[in-house]
């Protein structure tokens, strides 16, 4: 389906295809014909999950 296409049926629909977006605040998803913005996740929280996802995988490691 061409680009236009898509637009003009998938973004009105809420079905816009994402695409991986950062900048110094955070990440989200955006619309790579719209240019809509989605699902915003700031610097601090990103470290926590990983801060927490290493020290689980750490104690699994040791457990075993």
């Amino acid at each position: 389906m061409p680009s236009i296409l898509r637009k003009l049926f998938l973004c009105p629909l809420g079905a816009c295809p994402f695409k991986p977006a950062d900048d110094e605040t955070g990440c989200w998803g955006e619309c790579i014909h719209c240019g809509k913005r989605a699902g915003f996740v700031d610097r601090a929280t990103l470290r926590a999950y990983a801060d927490r996802e290493y020290e689980m995988r750490q104690a699994m490691k040791e457990s075993t």
